[in-house]
Order: structure tokens, then sequence, then C-alpha cells
């Protein structure tokens, strides 16, 4: 299954791209927060996702991606003219 969300951007930008992959190593299901979109995938333990980023390139902190975890959560955060798409493994 895949899900992706892009902000709008200006083309005329360079790009940046890169993915990873995140696994959920606990004994309960993952919550895993999708920012600005609102979206939320659920990752059972043991499992998977290929998060794949891509957006205009330019200087941290405004063009990162920003990860926060939890207890119970990871929340992915986008920048400006970003997208994200999530693949479950």
């Amino acid at each position: 299954m895949v899900f992706s969300c892009r902000l709008a951007r200006d083309h005329s930008m360079s790009e940046q791209d890169f993915s990873f992959r995140l696994q959920n190593a606990r004994q309960s299901r993952l919550k895993v927060f999708l920012e600005p979109w609102g979206d939320l995938y659920l990752v059972e333990p043991g499992k998977q996702l290929r998060v794949e980023v891509r957006g205009p390139a330019g200087t941290v902190p405004n063009n990162a991606l920003e990860i926060h975890a939890s207890e119970e959560s990871i929340t992915l955060w986008g920048w400006s003219g970003s997208g994200i798409t999530v693949n479950k493994l």
C-alpha cells in the first residue's frame, strides 16, 4: 500500500531526495503521523515502512525533515514544497 502527500512548491529550486526504513521494534502498534498533512499510519510490531522524501533544497531548518519521537508515536514533519511517500513493507 502506498501513501503520498506533497505541499505546493516553486519548481525553479534545486531538489533534494532521500529515503529510509522505519521499523516498529516495540511489542505494540506504533502510530506514525505525517504532518502537516494530518495522515496517520499504524505500524504493527515487527513491521516496516519505507519513507521517501523529496523537496526543494535549502538551508536547515527551513528545508529539513523533522522527526519527533515519543513513547507511543513518531511524527514526521515535511517542509514547504516537500512531498513524502510512505510504503508499507
